[in-house]
């Protein structure tokens, strides 16, 4: 499959025949931009605004040189994009979710009351935002700031913490 991603390149390390590029993920978890026949493990730095996470995304080498700027992570091909967000919510802040005190409907948010291993937090998700299963059986919950919470494993909530979070699962 072709991919025609466009990123800024750092002009001064990449050629401008060396806009197009892919993302994969090793076995290891390691991340690889390869544009032409090179590869370098990348980084990923989040830059501002934070409130619109898919974009201005730069990519870095270990040495921290910006090898590409991606403005807008919709572009990419699936597989680089679902990378990307992967990449995007590891870098993160994560909170571990202990307890559910509340998830109430608020306007158009749903508003969330839950315990952490950091202190109980207070925050908002849209109403169309569920927690979303991972790979390992853990939930994660994303609020509208771009933070992320993170439920372990369901089952190990209290009865009152698991009928809360039951009712935004299929």
């Amino acid at each position: 499959m072709t991919s025609h991603n466009t990123a800024v390149p750092d002009q001064s390390t990449n050629p401008p025949e060396e806009d197009t590029f892919r993302l994969r993920r090793d076995e290891a978890g390691a991340v690889w931009l390869r544009r032409g026949n090179r590869e370098t493990k990348v980084n990923l730095h989040l830059c501002f605004p934070w409130s619109a996470p898919g974009r201005y995304l730069s990519l870095r080498d270990e040495d921290r040189n910006e090898l590409a700027l991606i403005p807008d992570s919709s572009k990419l091909d699936d597989e680089s994009r679902a990378v990307l967000e992967t990449m995007a919510d590891d870098s993160r802040f994560v909170f571990t979710v202990t307890g559910i005190e509340s998830a109430d409907a608020d306007f158009e948010l749903r508003v969330w009351v839950v315990r952490t291993r950091q202190g109980e937090r207070r925050f908002q998700t849209k109403l169309d935002d569920w927690p979303r299963p991972l790979p390992d059986g853990s939930l994660l919950i994303r609020d509208i700031a771009g933070d992320l919470y993170r439920v372990a494993d369901p089952h190990d909530l209290d009865a009152a913490s698991r009928n809360i979070l039951w009712a935004f699962m299929d």
